[in-house]
């Protein structure tokens, strides 16, 4: 059985049961192989790795592979465009470790959280594809070793630090009185002069955040405050900071303050 999910940057497949294929390789995608139950019979560059429950394979765009299952095993695979890099603002290529150990029970659940997500209606919600690719991304940046950094969920402050590049200072500025409206990242490397690869690098340099993450964190701040001072519903809040669903709001929410809006106007 084969379950198949996609966005924009990430292939995400859970595969069961007897399973082989031919050798092959993507030119524009990593590739990580996670046996969940069972093992894996899996040949990377014509050298044979027998993967056991839990062991991660990295597979570097172009690399040759191919693996086979039998009945009672089951793998999780997830490709991601060579720009992963980009999604963790990088100034190199991401380097990780080949094997590594991950929780095969918890990378199953999370997984089964992904395509729920990526089903339902929520997905048609402005920034809710970007949101969901950042929690992916986030989640192997705390599992995969490698020469990247955890994400952050902390709130961004507002200004920049002395001698910030003024067209960074624009965009923030911008970003602060325009949260509400959908930004795309394309927007705000256009109004930086910058291609959106080095906007995003000069970004996070400058900020701590990526572009989207620090949006997230603007909308979240207003909501804090508009649950001190007002008595406006979450719905009202929702729409109020620029999510389109209060379950956009209450997710988002949850992840940077660790409660729910509800726990957080009683706290």
């Amino acid at each position: 059985m084969h379950i198949h999910m996609s966005t924009p940057r990430l292939e995400l497949w859970k595969i069961e049961h007897s399973f082989a294929n031919e050798t092959h390789c993507h030119d524009d995608h990593y590739q990580i192989t996670v046996p969940v139950y069972g093992t894996c019979a899996f040949q990377l560059e014509n050298r044979q790795h027998a993967l056991k429950s839990g062991e991660a394979l990295i597979q570097f765009p172009s690399d040759r592979h191919s693996f086979h299952i039998g009945d009672g095993e089951g793998v999780i695979v997830l490709q991601v465009k060579r720009d992963i890099g980009e999604l963790w603002e990088l100034d190199r290529p991401w380097e990780p470790a080949m094997k590594q150990e991950v929780n095969g029970e918890e990378l199953l659940r999370h997984y089964r959280e992904w395509t729920m997500a990526l089903c339902s209606e929520d997905r048609m919600e402005p920034g809710f594809i970007e949101e969901t690719e950042a929690g992916i991304m986030a989640y192997l940046a705390e599992i995969l070793q490698g020469n990247h950094s955890k994400v952050s969920a902390a709130v961004p402050r507002r200004k920049l630090p002395a001698g910030a590049d003024p067209y960074l200072e624009r965009v923030l500025e911008y970003m602060h009185d325009a949260y509400r409206k959908t930004l795309s990242v394309e927007e705000l490397a256009a109004l930086a002069g910058m291609s959106r690869f080095h906007f995003i690098r000069s970004f996070k340099a400058q900020t701590g955040h990526a572009p989207y993450q620090y949006l997230l964190g603007i909308r979240i701040e207003e909501a804090r405050r508009l649950l001190r001072s007002t008595r406006l519903t979450v719905t009202e809040i929702s729409l109020e900071v620029g999510f389109s669903s209060p379950s956009q709001l209450f997710r988002t929410f949850q992840k940077f303050t660790g409660m729910s809006p509800e726990q957080y106007r009683q706290h």
